[in-house]
């Protein structure tokens, strides 16, 4: 398979087309290690993209408890009664 290289903001990429991916079986949301090795370059799957945050939210959630709200909720103290 030939990719050609495109400008994409500051950066270059290229698009690895998802039949390719469905073949090779990778989930929707991974990341890639990047290297290269003699004038190549290899791409590794690393992982999923946000593997392991919610079993570490839950363990958290376990031994801190809930945190209080960061922000106040702004409708706290609405009164849509006359929307209604």
């Amino acid at each position: 398979m030939e990719a050609k290289l495109k400008k994409i903001g500051n950066s270059k990429g290229f698009i690895i087309p998802n039949a390719f991916l469905k073949q090779l079986d990778y989930p929707e949301d991974f990341i890639v290690e990047i290297d290269q090795e003699e004038g190549k370059i290899i791409y590794t799957v690393k992982q999923k993209a946000r593997e392991g945050w919610e079993e570490m939210i839950l363990k958290d959630l376990k031994e801190n408890g809930p945190e209080e709200q960061l922000l106040p909720d702004v409708f706290d103290e609405e009164d849509f009664d006359e929307y209604i």
